[in-house]
């Protein structure tokens, strides 16, 4: 497959790398703030992302990382899996027993759309070594 420029560099990019990195001061092209303290322009165009940016960052947000491991330590379900997962598929924001009740929003020039994960299918399946193929993710 042929992935657009910085594609490759963005999957191996550090977690902490990234966190660390952060700057909120950023502001996006072709944006403006018409009034008040922080009044600004910005003198770029607008630069609207592709369908695969729009998809990694909602993915980033509220994706599906594939069937979890579920919660199986409990002494009284041994050797059976609990019944308290509210779902199999895991995701990519932090839910007490898989229930993943939140919802995510995202809003862009066309419109505003809602991920509806909630009882979703894992996006594609783990390789043998546990990692995800992208391939898979992206089609």
């Amino acid at each position: 497959m042929d992935y657009p420029p910085g594609f490759t560099n963005m999957l191996h990019y550090g977690l902490v790398e990234a966190l660390l990195g952060r700057r909120s001061r950023r502001f996006f092209a072709g944006g403006e703030i018409p009034d008040g303290v922080f009044t600004y322009t910005s003198m770029h165009k607008p630069y609207p992302l592709s369908e695969l940016e729009k998809m990694l960052i909602v993915s980033a947000c509220g994706g599906n990382t594939t069937w979890h491991n579920m919660i199986y330590r409990a002494a009284r379900y041994a050797p059976y899996l609990s019944n308290y997962a509210g779902a199999a598929g895991g995701r990519v924001f932090p839910s007490a027993a898989g229930f993943h009740t939140s919802q995510i929003f995202f809003t862009d020039d066309g419109g505003v759309y809602i991920l509806d994960m909630r009882d979703a299918p894992a996006f594609s399946e783990r390789l043998d070594d546990g990692s995800l193929s992208v391939e898979e993710f992206i089609l």
